[in-house]
This record gives C-alpha cells, structure tokens and sequence, in this order.
C-alpha cells in the first residue's frame, strides 16, 4: 500500500482502529511524551492529539511504534535496504576502492533515503500559506 501523504496513512489507521484519538487538552511539556512512553512500552496504537495547549495544530505519535505499522507504512524496502547495508560493511571491509564501487548502487540509495522533488506549489506543508497569502 503506498500513501500520498500523511493524511493518508493517519486516514487508514483510523480505519483499522489502529488510531487512538485523544481529544482532552494536554500539554506538549512532559504531558504528550509521557502518555507516548506508556503506550510505546505496550505496543499500542499511533496516537492523535487534537487538544494540544498553546497549538493550532494537532500532535500526532507512535506512528511507526509497531512493525506491523512501519511495513504498512514503506513496505519491506527499508528492512531489505538495511539487511543490504549491513552486509555491505562486510564486504567492504577492510575499505579498498573496489570494494567501495562494487557497492556504489547502495551508496546511491542511501544518498536518496528522504528526498522526494516536491515543486514549491504543490507541496503539502505549505497549504495553509497559499490560503492565506500567496507565496
């Protein structure tokens, strides 16, 4: 399953009740992160702060709290990247110039992990700035 953006995946867990919706005000100073802890320490659900004292915006955790979550989330790609990673260090010991090519297409995945090319004027985040002035 692939998501477009964070609603999405948010959307799904919601739907697979893996989404807990905490709607009393909390505070981001200890109070967020140490109700996060708990539910960390159990396995429990992401969770949706939609109270949060002093924001406009709500909070959200323990997205990726659980493996079943993080496959559904990436996919296997990650697990299998870093399963190739590790064996990389293997291999590439000690490090020579051709042990370094003989991994150069890992290298190159690992010099992409987290860039995506969003133009400006589409990018999600800055949503709320074109509603309110352009850019």
């Amino acid at each position: 399953m692939s998501f477009a953006d964070l609603r999405g995946f948010i959307e799904t867990l919601r739907r697979e009740n893996d989404l807990a919706v905490i709607d009393a005000p909390v505070d981001p100073y200890l109070e967020i992160a140490e109700i996060h802890r708990r539910v960390i320490d159990q396995g429990g659900p992401a969770l949706l702060f939609t109270n949060v004292k002093g924001s406009a915006f709500p909070v959200v955790t323990n997205l990726f709290g659980t493996i079943r979550r993080v496959d559904l989330a990436f996919g296997p790609r990650p697990e299998a990247f870093m399963k190739q990673a590790v064996g990389a260090l293997d291999r590439m010991l000690p490090p020579t110039p051709k042990a370094i090519w003989g991994e150069r297409s890992l290298i190159w995945d690992a010099m992409k992990v987290g860039l995506k090319p969003t133009p400006a004027s589409s990018a999600p985040v800055l949503g709320a700035c074109r509603r309110e002035r352009p850019l």
